[in-house]
């Protein structure tokens, strides 16, 4: 696992979307009903960014495709026939006003 902080997590308001790279990845930061959520930038249908889409409740929704994703499970929540690979969901906490994310080291590169 390889641990890094985001710096001023707790300045993200209700329904607020971040996007950042870390070591080369595409990531999310979102915050909805008070929790942090952190998943990859990257839509697992044709890889279009998130971060553009609408926020909905408990999930992120493509703004290419409009397939939404779990922010729990990183599932298909509204169209589960599609053709389309769930996305990462990395586990995160807050401590001290940042973001502590874990990611797997195989899942950078």
């Amino acid at each position: 696992m390889t641990e890094f902080r985001f710096h001023g997590a707790a300045s993200m308001g209700e329904g607020e979307i971040r996007p950042f790279q870390q070591e080369g990845k595409a990531l999310l930061l979102i915050r909805q009903g008070g929790r942090l959520y952190c998943l990859d930038n990257k839509c697992g249908h044709f890889g279009a960014p998130l971060a553009t889409g609408k926020l909905t409740q408990g999930a992120i929704q493509c703004g290419v495709h409009g397939i939404a994703f779990s922010l729990e499970t990183g599932r298909v929540t509204n169209r589960p026939r599609e053709r389309c690979r769930p996305i990462g969901i990395y586990p995160v906490r807050e401590e001290g006003g940042d973001a502590l994310i874990d990611l797997p080291a195989s899942a950078v590169s």
